[in-house]
């Protein structure tokens, strides 16, 4: 068979534990695209407007495929849902009743690569459906002398079996290798600008392929924030130099956001302490009863706004966020980009040791774009803690 991206749909049956069995065949597409490079990493994005097939397959276990005509380039989804269009050739669009056909869900994308003796097939699991598109990882690959469709599918269900209960809830798929670390670089911004106009030229650039091995964390793409802090500089002991903020809940209640750093750094801890009942006013009082072992200083207090634009390295399967925000604490102001890692695929393929090597990849891409539309920035790590002090030393 042809090297190229291969897309298969079938009954949910496959990848989840659902009652009702069906006869549903798998239904095999041959993506419009002959690159099956885009399977090279730890993980696919495929956006729902952009993945159309003229060539497709029915295939049942045992039976030799059947290919369907349909005269013209299909478009697969139509938001979330499979474009109506497919539907009607699969004879999907009418409403399911018992022993009916079901609606196929995306199972497997599988990238057939042609060596000069082998075939490599890159098998990876859909993880991920939004309108925006769909989401894949890897589960493994097979080499082989050769392939025929009919052959195809098998090795991908049997890795997939393996792989199931880590990828096929979205609460189980990621994980954080440094829990309670943050871990982030800051670019101090020089140049006076809007940070929503920088995360929306990031987000912009991130759907133009322009931070190259960099896709957006799909259906997570920009996150807005904004925020008042009380922050208190912890003075001793020094092991636990750092400062304590404490951020308003829209229930009353307050989270402290606890960091111990002794300088600023790349990485740093943070936890976080919910369900605060206080007033303002009592912050010193409560401190002092809950951490009687520590030294405080009540620092000038803060407003924030944030724009997050979130990212999936498809090369290590890594998220990381570049978040631009405006710190204002009375007259002064302080405005960053901040490279941040948030979490790693739960998968054996992905490596927590080439998280920080990906991130600072990824710096230096924002510090040259930032160059390039004008923008002029310092790297390094200057924290909030530093910006407050600094105001109240000077």
């Amino acid at each position: 068979m042809r090297q190229g991206l291969y897309l298969v749909l079938s009954d949910p049956q496959h990848q989840f534990p659902t009652v009702t069995r069906s006869s549903e065949p798998f239904i095999v597409l041959r993506l419009d695209t002959d690159d099956p490079a885009a399977t090279d990493g730890k993980s696919v994005q495929l956006s729902s407007a952009a993945p159309a097939a003229s060539t497709l397959w029915t295939l049942r276990d045992g039976e030799p495929a059947v290919r369907l005509e349909p005269g013209q380039v299909l478009p697969i989804w139509s938001g979330a849902a499979i474009h109506p269009e497919l539907a009607a050739l699969l004879r999907l669009s009418r409403t399911a009743e018992a022993g009916a056909s079901l609606v196929p869900v995306p199972l497997l994308l599988i990238g057939v690569r042609q060596g000069a003796r082998t075939v490599r097939s890159s098998y990876f699991a859909c993880t991920r459906v939004r309108r925006s598109g769909t989401s894949w990882v890897r589960i493994g690959e097979v080499e082989r002398a050769s392939v025929v469709l009919e052959e195809l599918i098998a090795p991908g269900l049997e890795l997939l079996a393996g792989e199931r209960r880590e990828i096929s809830s979205e609460l189980h798929q990621f994980t954080n290798f440094h829990k309670n670390t943050e871990i982030e670089v800051k670019l101090t911004l020089t140049t006076e600008t809007s940070p929503a106009a920088v995360a929306d030229h990031f987000v912009s650039l991130v759907e133009r392929d322009g931070l190259p091995g960099f896709v957006s964390d799909l259906g997570n793409e920009l996150q807005r924030w904004e925020y008042s802090q009380t922050t208190f500089e912890i003075l001793s002991p020094d092991h636990e130099k750092g400062y304590m903020g404490f951020v308003a809940q829209a229930d009353g209640t307050y989270v402290i956001r606890h960091k111990t750093f002794p300088q600023d750094t790349l990485r740093r801890r943070e936890v976080f302490h919910r369900g605060i009942e206080a007033e303002p006013s009592g912050f010193e009082g409560y401190l002092a009863a809950t951490f009687p072992e520590m030294r405080f200083r009540r620092l000038p207090a803060f407003s924030r706004s944030r724009f997050d634009v979130n990212l999936e390295s498809t090369a290590t399967g890594h998220f990381f966020g570049i978040e631009t925000d405006e710190v204002v604490a009375g007259d002064h102001v302080m405005r960053q980009v901040e490279i941040e890692y948030h979490k790693s695929r739960r998968i054996p393929c992905v490596n927590p040791d080439d998280i920080e090597s990906e991130l600072f990849r990824l710096q230096d891409l924002v510090l040259a774009e930032l160059k390039a539309i004008g923008i002029e920035a310092d790297a390094g790590y200057r924290s909030k803690l530093s910006f407050l002090r600094d105001l109240v030393d000077r």
